[in-house]
């Protein structure tokens, strides 16, 4: 999990902060998953607690190996289970690219 903890756009109290670079050696198959903090911050579960980084990390983790049909059918599912009656908190997005080398 690589990423900058920072305001995107305007809203940054500093307008001149860059984002790291980052570098990764990908192999066929690989998935990279980019997402805003919705979904690690939605309240539910038992105790009504977030859903939190680790979960969705172990989360992606658990799906990468399935098809992109049925990873978006599970992270619908788990997010709306995970919900239950809450009121959704925050923008909610995951995208998953596959590498593949032909």
């Amino acid at each position: 999990l690589a990423c900058d903890r920072m305001l995107i756009g305007a809203g940054s109290a500093n307008l001149y902060e860059r984002y790291t670079e980052n570098t990764f050696q990908l192999n066929h198959g690989d998935y990279i998953y980019l997402c805003t903090d919705g979904f690690a911050n939605q309240f539910g579960g038992a105790k009504g607690k977030k859903f939190k980084t680790r979960r969705l990390k172990d989360m992606l983790l658990s799906l990468h190996t399935t098809s992109h049909i049925v990873q978006n059918e599970q992270i619908n599912l788990i997010f709306n289970s995970w919900k239950g009656a809450n009121e959704r908190v925050d923008d909610l997005l995951i995208v998953g690219i596959r590498y593949t080398t032909h």
